[in-house]
């Protein structure tokens, strides 16, 4: 028989990304407004992987984000393990963060016949606090783009994925408003079609360090652009300003074969 898995708010977990940092994060809450899902605080300091976890120090650390998940899920799948607990919850700072989303679609009664309208997502904004109301707030205003978190149940591979990198790597047309922003020193890899053409990025944390543009069949290079070039406009373009697609991202090992064999000939 499999062993129960028990969880209490309070609980300290750790993941180990990659063999290279240790992040902490402490579930605080349930939050019976959305799913009755466990809320978890991400502390920001990555410890080294012989760092042994102290409680009293990991919990005075700042709060890089909060995010509803399934910490059953993390457990079973290894992306997590518990290494104390703490009453110290910071609910003060919960009390302050917004979650939300946005609605896709309704139904409408139309000549008798239940009917599914569209709507536009970023016009439909849902928000609220844990364990409080949804509040329909249609556009968000502009003072709340920097308070929300996206509302919805995270899996744990995304949440690991924001320890890594800063943000979340699913396509959510949310983030139109809601600026994603890698960690200062996290490398980020894209390749996307762009009128006709095939552009591969590089960024360092939110600032381009390389760009390039291929013809639309990927045989012919129409421009190189690394940071610090003459005449280039690289520090244009930020990665927060973009809304990037999951199937965007690539692998560093991609962008670097692509980049030796077109630039580097």
């Amino acid at each position: 028989m499999a062993k129960r898995i028990v969880t209490r708010i309070g609980n300290i977990f750790c993941a180990e990304i990659e063999g290279k940092f240790k992040c902490f994060f402490q579930y605080i809450a349930k939050d019976m407004t959305q799913l009755n899902s466990s809320v978890i605080r991400v502390f920001k300091t990555h410890y080294p992987m012989e760092y042994k976890p102290v409680i009293s120090d990991i919990i005075k650390d700042e709060i890089a984000f909060y995010a509803h998940t399934v910490l059953y899920a993390g457990i079973y799948f290894n992306a997590w393990y518990k290494v104390g607990t703490s009453k110290e919850l910071g609910l003060e700072g919960l009390q302050k963060i917004w979650f939300g989303y946005t609605q896709r679609d309704t139904t409408e009664k139309i000549d008798g016949l239940w009917t599914i309208i569209d709507l536009n997502p970023l016009e439909n904004w849902w928000i609220w606090h844990v364990n409080e109301p949804f509040i329909e707030i249609g556009v968000l205003p502009k003072e709340y783009e920097n308070l929300i978190e996206k509302g919805e149940v995270f899996p744990y591979n995304e949440i690991v994925m924001r320890m890594k990198s800063g943000y979340y790597i699913y396509t959510q047309v949310e983030y139109e408003i809601i600026k994603r922003k890698p960690l200062p020193d996290y490398h980020s890899y894209l390749k996307r079609e762009e009128d006709k053409t095939i552009v591969y990025y590089h960024f360092v944390g939110d600032s381009l360090q390389q760009k390039l543009t291929l013809s639309e069949d990927g045989t012919t290079v129409l421009s190189v652009e690394s940071a610090g070039s003459q005449d280039s406009n690289i520090d244009r373009i930020k990665f927060c300003d973009i809304n990037w697609e999951y199937d965007h991202f690539i692998s560093k090992e991609e962008f670097e074969t692509i980049w030796k064999k077109m630039v580097n000939i």
